[in-house]
């Protein structure tokens, strides 16, 4: 399971989502696997439940899989990531940005419709 954090511009805690993944499809941050709607990403903010953050964050090892309607690129896994103003950020470095509606891999620098965030498979 993954659990998202989303914080305000003036550092407060936000809500908390936890989910199996989540996609990040267009302007739209979806929770799987019922598909249930979380945020909206609109002016450099993620919009929910009538609150808006500036941030969310990500604490678990997590995979980042860049999906298209025939191919896939997938990255990781990260110990954290977080999402500011569009861009999924690992550490220090920029893995995706959110233009136009499709997220872009800073990796090959492919634009993609959609963007999933999984847990590390475990171990066999």
């Amino acid at each position: 399971m993954l659990r998202l954090a989303f914080t305000a511009f003036d550092n407060r805690p936000g809500g908390e989502v936890t989910a199996e993944a989540f996609t990040l499809d267009h302007g739209k941050l979806e929770a799987w696997p019922d598909g249930r709607l979380v945020a909206r990403h609109i002016d450099s903010q993620w919009h929910m439940d009538g609150r808006v953050f500036v941030r969310f964050e990500c604490a678990a090892r997590v995979m980042c899989l860049f999906e298209g309607s025939e191919a896939t690129e997938k990255h990781g896994p990260f110990d954290e990531l977080a999402c500011v103003d569009g861009v999924l950020w690992v550490e220090s470095h920029a893995i995706a940005a959110l233009k136009e509606g499709e997220w872009s891999s800073m990796v090959t620098k492919r634009r993609w419709p959609r963007l999933r965030l999984t847990a590390e498979p475990p171990e066999s």
